[in-house]
């Protein structure tokens, strides 16, 4: 995705329909937000890649399913079908955003993606469902703890990086689904999970990984390995890292609701993922590395990165007491 102006025009209209969505007070302007950052979303997914054509009519035909139903469940609620509408519309906003049981659609479009548009599509696209849902306020313990087990299990046989990020992704979506009943921690989990993805697959768009066996066989430099080690063990929340204060939240959260049973199924899936992340980076920087291990960081970004990550979730723990 070059940002160009029509890609740029596309981007603020993507946006726009976010918000529109957000602060929309009627069902019809929701869903007419939702769309209108569909529409602009497509055009963004194209690029040279040969599976670029096939991800975004996919991705076109599944978002206007999940709309159809939606727009369905509207109108039973305006019928006064009082229980039924609120499982269609569940229904609609889980085929949106990819979670299981709908996740194999995602699966199937991320090897035709960028790395700009995973962003895109992992991140600011599921604002508007997972806010909607929150509306609904039904019981999401259940399709949160699924989520949990199958980001967790599922992305630790996968060969594609991008197919890793998606399950992930999964992984996230089931915190963010436990975390709908306070607003302020959902917000606080999804901002720290869109920052430690953005760096992720910044590095992997400049070393032009696609693959894991690209992370073992090549040389990279040891400053890029250690700083895109650094934001894997971030992202599986890895104290005392950024991404671990994210995690700390909800298992508070949880533990405060008195959701044991998943508070300790979130645990036991941060370490799956987290596992997989170790066993990536210890490959490709100690077994099969020819590099000094004794290499010092001269990179500004690694150093950065390594500052960010292990001393920012140290300043909100201290600015906690204040708010």
């Amino acid at each position: 995705m070059k940002m160009n102006s029509t890609s740029f025009l596309f981007l603020n209209t993507m946006m726009l329909g976010i918000m529109v969505s957000l602060s929309s007070n009627n069902w019809m302007m929701i869903w007419s937000g939702m769309e209108i950052s569909m529409m602009s979303f497509i055009p963004l997914i194209s690029t040279k890649m040969i599976l670029s054509n096939e991800s975004s009519v996919k991705y076109f035909i599944v978002q206007s399913i999940s709309s159809s139903i939606m727009m369905l469940g509207v109108m039973m609620m305006m019928m006064s079908f009082n229980e039924v509408y609120k499982s269609i519309l569940m229904i609609s906003l889980i085929i949106k955003t990819g979670m299981f049981p709908f996740q194999n659609w995602v699966m199937t479009i991320v090897e035709g993606m960028s790395y700009q548009s995973l962003f895109l599509l992992f991140s600011m696209l599921k604002i508007p469902p997972i806010t909607v849902l929150s509306y609904l306020n039904p019981n999401l313990e259940m399709f949160s703890l699924i989520n949990l087990l199958v980001g967790g299990i599922l992305g630790l046989n996968q060969t594609s990086i991008r197919k890793m990020l998606a399950y992930s992704s999964v992984f996230n979506m089931g915190f963010m689904l436990a975390a709908t009943k306070s607003v302020s921690v959902w917000f606080t989990y999804f901002m720290i999970y869109s920052f430690m993805l953005y760096m992720i697959l910044y590095s992997l768009a400049k070393l032009n990984v696609n693959f894991i066996n690209q992370m073992i066989i090549n040389e990279f430099n040891m400053n890029s390995k250690i700083q895109l080690w650094i934001n894997m063990l971030s992202l599986g929340g890895m104290p005392p890292m950024l991404g671990f204060l994210s995690k700390m939240l909800v298992l508070q959260l949880m533990i405060n609701s008195n959701q044991l049973i998943l508070a300790i199924i979130m645990v036991f899936s941060s370490l799956m993922i987290t596992f997989f992340y170790i066993r990536l980076t210890y490959l490709s920087m100690m077994v099969y590395s020819i590099c000094m291990k004794w290499y010092k960081l001269t990179s500004k970004l690694s150093l950065n990165l390594m500052t960010m990550n292990l001393f920012l979730m140290l300043v909100f723990v201290l600015m906690k007491p204040l708010t």
